[in-house]
């Protein structure tokens, strides 16, 4: 991939680095598009899958004033990572747009909370989700 490497560390010559350690990052120069990566907990991830929608509450910018970001699920990786979850790449159609239509300025590693949207359900839907099963029998 085409870029330039940004350290995560201050590092000097000859400096031992352990195995698994995070030396750099590559970022990339063209701008095609931002994508986030999401962690998931592989327990109940059942229902997750490609083309469902994603709310992104960003850390740096409360959603109250600045609104959420709306992603889609791009892939989802096959197995969990070692703390046992899933890797979920999620693409951002609307760029860095929130929902009150404020631009936020791009950084690299912003953190945040998302919402993976499993099943578009209205309230009363949802209220009567729950005895679904009584009147099925």
């Amino acid at each position: 991939m085409d870029g330039k490497v940004s350290f995560l560390q201050l590092w000097a010559e000859n400096q031992t680095v352990n195995a698994g350690d995070n030396v750099f990052a590559i970022i990339p120069t063209n701008q095609s598009g931002y994508i986030g990566k999401v962690k998931a907990p592989a327990q109940n991830s059942g229902k997750i899958k490609v083309g469902q929608t994603v709310n992104i509450r960003l850390a740096n910018y409360p959603d109250r004033e600045f609104g959420i970001i709306k992603g889609v699920i791009q892939a989802i990786s096959l197995t969990p990572d070692k703390e046992g979850n899933l890797l979920i790449n999620v693409s951002l159609p609307n760029s860095l747009e929130t929902s009150y239509k404020k631009q936020i300025v791009f950084q690299q590693e912003m953190s945040g909370t998302a919402d993976i949207v499993t099943e578009d359900l209205r309230l009363i839907e949802r209220l009567l989700y729950q005895f679904r099963d009584i009147f099925k029998r």
